[in-house]
């Protein structure tokens, strides 16, 4: 076959491969093409696509000759970074193939902003390390391809915070507080997991208010990231009421957890909060012109917090703003939890500026 062939071609003949892996099970594919021409000195394999971007970035470590990349305002093939952000993003030009490898797993994963916090974090403090998205479609295959990297550390997100748990040799009470793990370290003892995103919520909140002084707080939506903000919000001595177009959604959120649930058209509820939480997709691509609250007059003395972090000013934020309310964006609460995750991957503070 043509993988045959190429094993056998002369020295002076660089063979070329490209392959478009469409999920975990085929990333482990494309890393056993690595292994069978490891003997050459001189090859070109690389992964198209989103589950393929990671041998874009690591072509030095995986052996290969060299990375292909696309104007920025050219249409590539798929998985193809323009220069730019393989420069500026990914720190193409440092890396070497000694690096070590963080990332992010989660499906949808290739829109996260955590790349560009990382890895300016190695830049500045002088690391040979890179922060990659992996997209996985199947986390107890990404750990076995973690291993054969390997991986160093991972953060994670939707929907495999809880899942992952059970691939852990050791759990910081962290975890077991949000009944959730967002960050995952390999060290000599095996797996460690950690939960970043209760601190994240909590210090950019912090700035604004005391928390002893919040008394009554609204949840918008009633989905795992509404789940995950009152498990933080539970230790306050504060009423939380949770707000949401599907009532029955709501109602079951509020048994799990003991608490009042309203419909979302509860404005009178909502004035009455000190504190308003949204958690849907409300907001984000593709409804970005769109809020959970259409209508709803802000008092300016409430603090008004959205989780979405792109765009970084959500309708919703920007009329609260409009009215004088004190706001918090996803963007805030991300860049705490991330540099809680560069302290924990590489046992150094975040650097300032």
């Amino acid at each position: 076959d043509a993988i045959t062939k190429m094993l056998t071609l002369p020295d002076w003949e660089i063979p070329k491969i490209a392959v478009y892996p469409h999920g975990s099970k085929d990333v482990l594919s494309l890393m056993q093409l690595y292994s069978v021409f490891s003997n050459r000195d001189k090859k070109i394999i690389l992964g198209m696509g989103a589950y393929g971007f990671f041998s874009r970035i690591l072509y030095r470590k995986l052996g290969s000759l060299l990375t292909y990349c696309s104007g920025a305002e050219a249409s590539g093939a798929p998985g193809h970074s323009s220069p730019v952000q393989l420069k500026n993003v990914y720190n193409l030009d440092l890396i070497t193939p000694d690096a070590a490898v963080y990332g992010i797993i989660g499906n949808p994963v290739m829109h996260t902003r955590s790349p560009h916090l990382h890895n300016a974090g190695y830049r500045k403090c002088g690391m040979d390390a890179v922060y990659i998205p992996f997209p996985v479609d199947d986390p107890d295959l990404f750990m076995e391809f973690a291993q054969k990297l390997p991986v160093k550390g991972f953060s994670v997100t939707v929907p495999y915070k809880k899942d992952v748990i059970r691939f852990l040799d050791k759990i910081d009470p962290s975890v077991n507080q949000a009944d959730a793990c967002n960050t995952v370290v390999y060290t000599d003892g095996g797996y460690e997991g950690w939960n970043t995103d209760i601190e994240g919520f909590f210090k950019p909140l912090e700035k604004r208010i005391p928390l002893q002084d919040i008394k009554r707080i609204a949840i918008i939506g009633a989905g795992g990231a509404a789940g995950a903000v009152i498990r933080a919000l539970k230790g306050l001595d504060a009423q939380i009421h949770i707000f949401n177009r599907t009532e029955e959604k709501a109602r079951i959120l509020s048994q799990k957890f003991d608490l009042s649930y309203h419909p979302l058209s509860s404005y009178k509820e909502i004035e009455r909060c000190d504190l308003i939480v949204q958690t849907t997709n409300v907001g984000m691509y593709p409804l970005e012109d769109k809020t959970p609250l259409p209508g709803y007059r802000f008092r300016k003395e409430q603090i008004v917090y959205d989780l979405i972090y792109t765009p970084e000013e959500t309708l919703f934020l920007k009329e609260a703003a409009s009215s004088g309310c004190r706001t918090i964006n996803g963007l805030e609460m991300l860049s705490v939890q991330g540099k809680k995750q560069f302290l924990l991957f590489t046992g150094v503070d975040y650097p300032e500026n």
